[in-house]
């Protein structure tokens, strides 16, 4: 009977936990969001720090750079992109407009199709009609995700500024001879998504520049537009390449057919040249697998779409560190002491001379270090 309590009470505390966990999904997401900008940015600010800046005056400049330069990188892309949308626009309603015209006079195909299409007015009252909910929709949604933007920073900046703090407070909830293997763990976590989103955030910055100025040069229509396409279509595993190249090699042909291979071949040089120089400087993407990133992809793809596409590589990376941290024998060799024990007892017995020697006692934090430093000594001369 007691058994029988037992897992129902297991079974009810597991099914509530996965309800507060649901309910507060997108305050848990964001955390999480926060903990990896955090991380990313970590390395910046440790370089800021070793040049002899304070640590909070490194925190904000590492902060203000990358926030300062994603605005001007915005900034300079805004206007193209504009004029990128309207020619297009201006393209598709020209094209539509010669449709409406020679199709009706053209193949018995074409003839059937244009019968079909709607009117020139149709479409535009169509359109003129479901834009300003558009408008309004879209309007909104920038503003919520800004709005979720800011408190991510927010929170990364409070657990940059504190985190030994928080680490020693979740730590200290664990059994102590746990918390090694915990720190262990997370330290793991938090470098390899941190490289995983530099690597990320760094080769879709060059995949705009290079892609961008490459395809002026070429005299590419939509220049910035396919840019765009082609960074963020590079986010998505093993198909990237194809939604990078297909646009590319399709607004080339539509002027000729030397043009369009040579954009598909640029193309595929650059996302070459991320793929095989600038990613192993940032990340080493070979030491996950592959196979899991599928099992992934196909769990979150039904459920979230294409955010679950993008998702799927740094969960995938998050589940293969955990298994190995997890799942690795915790029977290690006895470690051997760089130095006797009796000599870091002596150590330790003067430094317990000059506490007991000063006027002021030493604060509490400091008296407890003396104090375990004490029983880890004695554990280790009963171990040895």
């Amino acid at each position: 009977m007691k058994r029988l309590a037992w897992f129902t009470l297991i079974i009810l505390a597991t099914l509530t936990t996965a309800i507060l966990f649901w309910e507060v999904r997108v305050a848990v997401v964001l955390f999480v969001l926060s903990l990896v900008v955090a991380a990313t940015v970590r390395p910046l600010v440790d370089r800021f720090a070793a040049r002899g800046l304070p640590r909070g005056l490194a925190l904000l400049l590492t902060y203000a750079v990358c926030i300062g330069g994603g605005i001007v990188l915005v900034l300079i892309l805004s206007g193209p992109l504009l004029t990128d949308l309207q020619q297009l626009t201006k393209n598709v309603a020209d094209g539509y407009e010669q449709m409406k015209t020679q199709w009706p006079t053209g193949s018995p195909f074409q003839q059937t199709l244009a019968r079909q299409l709607p009117s020139t007015d149709d479409l535009y009252q169509l359109f003129t009609g479901a834009l300003p909910q558009t408008v309004l929709g879209i309007t909104l949604g920038a503003f919520d995700l800004l709005g979720q933007l800011l408190i991510v920073l927010v929170l990364s900046v409070y657990w940059s500024a504190d985190q030994e703090h928080f680490k020693r407070l979740w730590l200290s909830l664990l059994p102590f001879e746990r918390r090694a293997r915990a720190r262990l763990i997370w330290q793991t976590l938090e470098s390899g998504l941190g490289a995983y989103l530099r690597s990320q955030v760094i080769q879709t910055v060059l995949a705009v520049i290079l892609l961008g100025l490459g395809y002026q040069v070429l005299g590419l229509q939509y220049p910035v537009a396919l840019a765009l396409i082609g960074a963020l279509g590079w986010l998505i595993p093993w198909v990237g390449m194809l939604l990078a190249v297909v646009p590319a090699l399709w607004v080339g042909l539509s002027s000729n057919l030397a043009l369009g291979l040579l954009a598909a071949a640029f193309t595929i040089g650059v996302l070459c040249f991320l793929e095989f120089v600038v990613e192993p400087r940032l990340f080493n993407r070979r030491r996950f697998s592959s196979l899991l990133v599928v099992i992934v992809v196909l769990v979150l793809v039904d459920e979230y779409g294409l955010i679950g596409i993008l998702l799927a590589p740094p969960l995938a990376a998050v589940l293969q560190i955990l298994a190995g941290q997890l799942m690795r024998s915790t029977t290690t060799a006895k470690p051997t002491l760089a130095q006797p024990i009796n000599v870091l007892q002596t150590h330790l017995a003067s430094v317990q001379s000059l506490l007991a020697a000063q006027t002021v006692p030493p604060g509490p934090e400091l008296s407890n270090l003396v104090d375990r430093l004490t029983q880890l000594l004695a554990q280790a001369d009963q171990e040895l």
